[in-house]
């Protein structure tokens, strides 16, 4: 029940930001102030595609997807094009996470690895060499997250960091819309928490420092 209530609330919080956005676009219009109000309409579409790509990247892991037991999973700061040439595998589903820690590429791996094949699957992380040490998530690996994992982080502002990524990330944003990022050079590291976590799941680990 309460599920339900928080949906409604949510709703009714989605259409209040609408009207504020559509009003004050209106007020500029009517002023004369046409260049303001060409500027939010031009964030508001740039939000959109960002929240659509975002959406996309999930589609492969959803209740009616035919894509399972892929070679690879690669999570992290690379472009899917990138992700596979760097896995090999022509079966290999990429998350593009631009400036994610450790700690949220980790995250969203434990909400995908059901993707990939039981015995010899693999999964890579991806992260920067500034990010490795670092906590945090931005609305990219929190799209991914069930209602009790955004509960356990306390990411009580993770419905606003969804609906309006352009605002809060606008560099990652645009990162993710032009998705052109690569590899230049890696190294590899090891981490006993996910190691485990990926051998108690029939799979290998990997983590690129880049």
């Amino acid at each position: 029940m309460s599920g339900i209530i928080n949906k409604v609330k949510n709703h009714k919080k989605a259409a209040a930001l609408l009207v504020l956005f559509l009003m004050i676009i209106a007020v500029f219009v009517i002023s004369g102030m046409y260049l303001p109000a060409a500027v939010i309409m031009a964030v508001s579409v740039a939000n959109e595609l960002t929240v659509r790509k975002m959406n996309r990247q999930k589609a492969p892991f959803g209740t009616y997807s035919k894509i399972r037991n892929a070679d690879c999973l690669v999570i992290g700061d690379i472009s899917p094009k990138a992700a596979q040439n760097l896995s090999g595998s022509d079966k290999t589903v990429s998350i593009y996470l631009p400036g994610c820690t450790l700690a949220g590429a980790y995250e969203v791996l434990r909400h995908t690895f059901s993707i990939l094949k039981e015995d010899g699957g693999q999964a890579m992380l991806v992260v920067r060499k500034k990010n490795i040490d670092k906590t945090g998530y931005s609305p990219f690996e929190i799209s991914f997250f069930h209602a009790v994992t955004i509960n356990r982080l306390e990411l009580d502002n993770s419905e606003y960091l969804l609906r309006l990524p352009i605002l809060f990330t606008p560099i990652k944003s645009l990162m993710i819309l032009a998705g052109t990022r690569g590899v230049k050079s890696a190294t590899g590291l090891c981490d006993k928490e996910i190691s485990a976590f990926c051998e108690e799941r029939g799979f290998t680990g990997e983590i690129l420092e880049v």
